[in-house]
């Protein structure tokens, strides 16, 4: 598996990128669908991540900011992918591309509570995690990314 930033030639398949069967991955998937669209105007980035036949099998997308933090707006990986550490992988690699530009660069996400291979990625990446004021249903989550070094 190749991670690597997102390509002109990737549009299709990140439009049509399938990673939700449940509830709470439909707007994960939305985000991710979309990205395309309004990653020129703004400043999104989306790396994807290709089996070794060429098939996109997960996509991140996310923003870097100047003030040494990075959101992760949506993480995906295809169903069939889906315990192979694709997540993982592309995390960590948002991860050493935010480090690369900031030193000590915090990453935040919003993690469904019942997203259990997000917020164990999380976990193991020794990620912060709060409660949402007044949003019962997600987790922010913080990981410096000096922490994967």
């Amino acid at each position: 598996m190749a991670i690597r930033f997102y390509k002109d030639q990737d549009k299709n398949d990140v439009k049509r990128f399938k990673c939700a069967w449940r509830r709470w991955e439909k707007e994960a998937q939305s985000i991710i669908r979309d990205a395309p669209s309004v990653q020129v105007t703004d400043d999104i980035e989306i790396l994807v991540a290709k089996s070794g036949d060429g098939e996109i099998v997960g996509v991140a997308v996310f923003r870097v900011f100047p003030d040494h933090s990075c959101e992760i707006y949506s993480l995906g990986v295809l169903i069939k992918y889906r315990n192979q550490h694709v997540g993982t992988r592309l995390k960590k690699a948002v991860m050493v591309e935010a480090e690369s530009r900031f030193t000590g660069c915090r990453i935040t996400s919003t993690v469904h509570r019942r997203n259990d291979r997000m917020n164990k990625i999380n976990a193991n990446l020794q990620a912060v995690v709060e409660p949402i004021p007044g949003d019962a249903e997600y987790l922010l989550t913080l990981v410096e990314a000096r922490l994967i070094k």
